[in-house]
């Protein structure tokens, strides 16, 4: 919760304000071209409220400092806490900084400025801890016995009020990793439903659901099958979530920088029918994606599936080019002239907006699962690139771009190792992100 002063403070109760809340301390060897900060007041950065004054602050709250000689400000504190001083957003007036999400140390309840010369000066200005914030869950479909992580923050373990609930079960025991990370092994009984964490400073809940069954677009079981040219294994196994998943890769199959095997790495759902013409509203097979989910609020959401890649065969290059498509960009058939028809030439070129995914790149050059399930998020906002990974001449438009998925790997990152990579893939989904 942010708190404001609920009044402007007239002109002649600055100097009130200043005496009460300015101490100022200054170095031995003070540069004589060091200007002495002085802080007038804090106000938010919202312009329908900037003129409401602070008398505290909570973590992860921007916030506006005013006052004057602030050109030589290169480090400030909360406590004891450093913020990130962005040069430039500060002027000799204003510095707009970010309350640092990390508690204290010492606590003094003070804003402090420093100069390049070594002055201090402390306004008075407490921060408040703030409720549990949740992220995300390494694995959204957890089986029993399942290690979880979770990230976020505010995860404070103040007068030991820490607590973890699970949805079907309630609470459950947790190891502390730190206040943005917490580990859980999964009991048994979890249903669908949001994660909730609480501490003495509030609760907060996941945004997302453990056990999702709504937006589901693929899960391998039931529902829409594979349409294309290049059908995957559908396959299950010991430590699979539930029976069947989508397997790219055979382990034999190579992936190197000129790699094109959509016989091995690509999944394909290109909607449509062989009516004439094409339709695109059936039930079943060949429904337009966008007639599966709703798409409507496509730029605040996100693509998820669960991937597992076993320690034997870890990614080491190229992209996972993931790509959504609309009915005349490729489509089953063809059929009456109003679809585009099965093609591959919509993998290529730098107009049609994709997601890259390869998070091996990031992984020291080489990534794999720990043979685990893990959820990846992909953001509609990150497919913004060409298939080299340059930004496209097009975007995404709107939710009649969401007829067709493909997912292929090849071509993007190419600065990785020859690798023989095993992939599986479930619950391919699209949710709020």
């Amino acid at each position: 919760m942010y708190y404001f002063i609920k009044h402007k403070l007239p002109a002649f109760a600055m100097a009130g304000v200043m005496a009460l809340g300015l101490v100022t301390f200054s170095s031995c060897d003070d540069d004589d071209d060091d200007a002495t900060p002085v802080v007038q007041y804090i106000r938010p950065t919202d312009a329908n409220v900037a003129d409401s004054l602070m008398e505290r602050v909570s973590m992860g709250q921007t916030i506006a400092v005013m006052g004057s000689g602030f050109e030589d400000v290169n480090q400030i504190l909360f406590n004891d806490q450093k913020a990130l001083v962005v040069p430039t957003y500060v002027t000799d007036n204003c510095i707009i900084v970010t309350v640092p999400t990390s508690s204290w140390t010492v606590q003094n309840d003070s804003l402090t400025l420093i100069t390049r010369g070594g002055q201090r000066v402390q306004y008075y200005l407490p921060v408040n801890k703030t409720a549990p914030r949740i992220l995300t869950a390494s694995i959204e479909y957890p089986k029993a016995g399942d290690e979880m992580t979770i990230l976020g923050s505010g995860f404070f373990k103040d007068d030991d009020q820490l607590s973890v609930s699970f949805p079907g079960v309630g609470d459950v025991p947790f190891t502390y990793v730190s206040e943005n990370e917490l580990k859980v092994t999964v009991p048994e009984g979890v249903v669908k439903g949001p994660i909730r964490i609480s501490s003495a400073f509030g609760s907060g809940k996941s945004s997302f659901n453990l056990m999702e069954n709504e937006g589901i677009l693929f899960n391998f079981d039931e529902g829409l099958e594979q349409q294309g040219w290049h059908p995957q294994k559908v396959v299950t196994f010991d430590g699979a979530i539930a029976g069947n998943c989508l397997q790219l890769g055979d382990g034999s199959a190579k992936l190197e920088d000129n790699t094109w095997d959509d016989g091995h790495f690509s999944f394909e759902y290109w909607a449509g029918s062989w009516d004439d013409p094409e339709v695109f509203d059936q039930e079943g097979q060949g429904k337009a994606l966008y007639n599966v989910a709703d798409f409507s609020d496509w730029k605040n959401m996100c693509l998820k599936f669960e991937m597992y890649i076993p320690k034997s065969n870890p990614w080491a290059n190229l992209s996972m080019q993931i790509i959504f498509a609309g009915v005349k960009t490729v489509s089953l058939s063809g059929n009456g002239g109003q679809s585009a028809g099965a093609n591959n030439a919509h993998f290529q070129g730098e107009n049609l907006a994709r997601a890259h995914y390869n998070p091996w790149k990031d992984n020291g050059g080489s990534f794999d699962t720990d043979d685990k399930w893990i959820t990846v998020t992909v953001p509609f906002s990150s497919f913004t690139y060409g298939q080299t990974g340059t930004s496209p001449a097009q975007t995404l438009t709107s939710s009649a771009d969401f007829a067709s998925l493909t997912m292929f790997i090849w071509s993007g990152e190419t600065s990785g190792t020859e690798c023989y990579p095993i992939i599986y893939i479930d619950n391919i989904r699209v949710a709020q992100y």
